[in-house]
């Protein structure tokens, strides 16, 4: 008895001492939680539950933590399913809830929650209630601005990024050279930065490689500025004196940093700065001298009789701040002045401004706000244009990129109008429906707006895109999501007629109008119908135009026809660039054998099945891998098969057949086409 007595204490000692050690743990990382250092809450959390993996209470808190950190923008599934067992009980639910959906940019939800948990019974301090109202208030603020994009479209710039900050994109050479600073080998150390550069070849960046004698710079001074009519690099190094350094290339090699000019030394410039191609006016941000620290915008100018330059002054009109005014840039004709700022106006951290030179007064206008989608709920600095002031590049850690800060692209775009009616499958219209139509390049985008009392709807969006095209009810419920296409130019005295049937039969593409087609139309060429889950076509407008209902494709009656795979073509498959939806010439040899066989085989029915890399939004992916199978379908089309003999598939990101956590061998695999045997004669 004693002895089976003793092996039972025994036993029973090492889990007792290990949930003690967990609870104590647990209360560790809840202390660090509410006192909302979720980074670190998140990493005591992780311990916990390497202890004890079914304290739900642990996950409950570390998803929290995850949704408010690095896991900003992924699918909440897990979060919401724990509502039960821990949601009724938090009184803290909806808080956190609007939190996390503030930091989403989703402010219409963020807008909801916080609400609901104003309204709850439950007691709250005072603090907490003014804390909540103001975030209420962020979010109301958040949802008009996101709802009014300004008239520009973004992406991330592939091939360049890394899982750590890349900053002060630069162009050298005609702009087919990008020149960037980066933290990619020293992960979580903001001190180290390195200078790299990409070569623009074939369509696409090529991969970056170290420009070692460049040195290394600390986040503050993390700044590069090109002058290509001589073709200097500029940097900035306050390990060396707080002076500006300028690189050129030597053999198409870059040579050891010197100092500009000796003579600027009395002038304090600081980190980020900006040289005109004539070198002679410098426009710097700096705070040396003052009381408060804050960083407000100076410039200096060279007397080239004298070599001398004049003493810092700051710049004339209503600049300067009492926040931060950063990354400083003029456009190539001098007139608009782009910076970065926190000021009063700002969405999220650092937004980027725009200010005009007036010559009548000699001064800079009152900056204003660029706008969604340059400017995010998170931080935008060095933002930079090109000479024909169209396009360029800027860095952000917005949500939903590669790491902390990357280097995105941006160009002007054209907008369309576009209207029409929403309606049940009874006809009925939908009243106070809100729609989004998302561009396929930046999911997080969106042109948003609402039914009236008739089901009427109407907005602006971009011309020429691919949409992901989503309608709520007035719960904020999703009714209607679905990618369609549009292929419309003219700017905005284009308007698209387009109505959309909620909870429909049928599954029909966008059909569109131009400015000469809407002129013989009064009426919508046709109606938008689905219902979820079904195929989406592509409609040719020509083939559209006068049809009301238009007729099933090919490729649907064909995918209907045969709905399993038999087997895999063995042949290898056709891969693709980041986020690229058209393939090298190099596969025309693969597509010419793909092409024989079903020659010689005219009973074989095949599909063509795109695939991405686990890489941005899954609604995203599953745009691009559509994409990538329609475009090899229609190759094979063209050289004169079937169209009921090809469906064209796409799957996003769900069907990994390497591991997408690295490029090489791993994320390249996945960003593929292959053939599958739908059907086969003998």
């Amino acid at each position: 008895m004693y002895r089976s007595f003793l092996l039972t204490i025994l036993v029973i000692m090492p889990y007792l001492a290990s949930s003690q050690n967990a609870e104590k743990m647990l209360r560790d990382a809840e202390k660090i939680f509410y006192e909302e250092d979720f980074a670190a809450a998140r990493v005591k959390f992780e311990e916990v539950l390497e202890v004890a993996p079914e304290e739900s209470k642990a996950k409950y808190h570390y998803l929290i933590c995850h949704f408010l950190t690095d896991g900003r923008g992924a699918p909440m599934d897990e979060l919401l399913e724990l509502y039960g067992e821990h949601g009724r009980r938090d009184k803290f639910y909806n808080y956190w809830l609007g939190r996390i959906y503030f930091s989403n940019y989703d402010a219409q939800l963020a807008i909801r929650h916080f609400q609901l948990f104003l309204d709850s019974r439950a007691t709250k301090s005072k603090e907490i209630v003014d804390e909540t109202k103001r975030f209420f208030d962020d979010a109301k603020w958040l949802l008009d601005y996101l709802r009014n994009p300004d008239d520009y479209e973004i992406r991330l710039v592939q091939g360049v990024n890394s899982e750590q900050n890349d900053l002060s994109p630069v162009f050298f050479k005609d702009n087919d050279e990008l020149l960037f600073l980066s933290s990619r080998f020293q992960p979580g150390n903001e001190t180290d930065y390195h200078v790299f550069h990409s070569k623009y070849e074939a369509e696409a960046w090529g991969k970056p490689s170290e420009i070692p004698v460049l040195g290394s710079f600390e986040f503050w001074n993390a700044n590069l500025e090109v002058v290509n009519e001589d073709g200097k690099l500029f940097v900035f190094n306050r390990k060396r004196g707080g002076r500006l350094f300028y690189s050129e290339q030597s053999n198409g090699e870059w040579i050891a940093p010197v100092e500009f000019d000796s003579h600027l030394s009395g002038v304090h410039v600081q980190s980020h700065f900006y040289i005109n191609p004539k070198e002679d006016w410098i426009i710097f941000a700096s705070n040396h001298g003052k009381a408060a620290k804050d960083f407000d915008l100076y410039q200096s100018r060279l007397d080239k009789t004298t070599g001398d330059w004049s003493e810092a002054t700051p710049l004339a009109g209503d600049i300067s701040s009492v926040f931060d005014e950063l990354s400083p840039y003029l456009s190539s004709d001098e007139k608009s002045l782009y910076f970065s700022s926190n000021r009063k106006g700002f969405v999220g951290g650092f937004d980027v401004f725009v200010s005009t030179f007036d010559e009548s007064t000699q001064s800079w206008s009152t900056p204003e706000n660029m706008g969604f989608p340059i400017n995010s709920p998170d931080n935008e600095l060095n933002f930079k244009m090109n000479p024909n002031m169209e396009e360029g590049y800027f860095s952000s850690d917005r949500i939903h990129g590669m790491g902390g800060f990357d280097i995105y692209y941006f160009w002007e775009i054209e907008k369309v109008n576009i209207e029409g009616v929403i309606t049940d499958a009874d006809g009925q219209p939908l009243f106070n429906h809100q729609i989004k139509f998302h561009p396929s390049s930046y999911y997080d985008e969106s042109f948003t707006s609402f039914t009236d009392a008739n089901g009427k709807y109407g907005n602006e969006i971009i011309s020429d895109e691919v949409f992901i095209v989503e309608i709520f009810n007035q719960d904020y419920k999703m009714v209607f999501d679905n990618s369609i296409q549009i292929k419309a130019g003219g700017g905005l005295a284009t308007t698209l007629k387009q109505n959309f049937v909620v909870g429909g039969e049928r599954s029909e593409d966008f059909l569109f109008l131009s400015n000469l087609e809407k002129d013989r139309h009064d009426e919508p060429v046709a109606d938008y119908v689905i219902s979820k889950g079904k195929d989406t076509m592509i409609a040719d407008a020509s083939q559209a135009l006068g049809a009301r209902r238009p007729v099933e494709s090919e490729q649907a009656a064909t995918s209907r026809k045969y709905p399993s795979v038999i087997r895999k073509l063995v042949r290898p498959n056709v891969y693709f660039e980041n986020t690229r939806t058209y393939f090298s010439p190099d596969y025309q040899k693969l597509l010419d054998e793909v092409l024989s066989l079903l020659r010689e085989n005219e009973s074989l029915v095949i599909e063509v099945a795109g695939h991405t890399d686990n890489f941005g939004s899954q609604k995203i992916n599953q745009v691009i891998s559509q994409k990538r199978a329609e475009l090899v379908r229609t190759h094979l089309i063209n050289k004169g098969i079937a169209p009921n003999r090809i469906v064209a598939r796409g799957y996003g990101d769900s069907r990994p057949m390497a591991s997408n956590d690295q490029e090489i061998e791993g994320r390249e695999l996945n960003r593929r086409v292959e053939f599958l045997v739908l059907a086969e004669g003998g």
